[in-house]
């Protein structure tokens, strides 16, 4: 399950606290619905793209299963793992204070206005022309997402 802001993966901090069990920060208001992929969906849609030669010259979507509040997210993350710790939010402010010790979060501040204002795509195009577009339910995203976190971080 991702979220980039300009190459980074917004909720991977929230994932990786959360599987060593520390207090996490979101990055956003947790009340603003917005699209989160899941990696494997986007994967599938793209493999199915690069595989029809009419595709190319083309500018496909390829849209999240649906749009989720960062606090639905989170309700999410408690259910599947049983996680208690404080949930912050990171908004602008605090992100530029990061951004003066780690560059990822000061290219997150240039794009933050997205978790504020999110776009939403349209996979009307997709599904007509190359068909059914993966989209898997968040909570099994979320699972299985948190699951590799658990194995790539042994």
């Amino acid at each position: 399950m991702r979220n980039f802001i300009n190459g980074v993966d917004v909720i991977y901090y929230f994932f990786t606290s959360v599987i060593q069990d520390k207090t996490a920060m979101f990055i956003g208001d947790q009340k603003v619905k917005r699209e989160y992929i899941y990696t494997l969906d986007g994967a599938k849609a793209i493999v199915r793209l690069a595989q029809n030669p009419d595709a190319y010259g083309q500018y496909w979507n390829i849209p999240a299963t649906d749009v989720i509040a960062g606090k639905e997210i989170i309700e999410l993350t408690r259910e599947t793992e049983s996680f208690k710790r404080k949930v912050f939010t990171v908004k602008k402010r605090l992100i530029s204070f990061l951004g003066l010790f780690n560059k990822d979060m000061k290219e997150v501040v240039e794009m933050l206005y997205l978790t504020e204002d999110p776009v939403v795509l349209s996979g009307e195009k997709y599904e007509k022309y190359i068909g059914t577009l993966p989209r898997t339910p968040y909570r099994q995203g979320i699972k299985q997402t948190l699951s590799y976190y658990k194995r790539d971080n042994r």
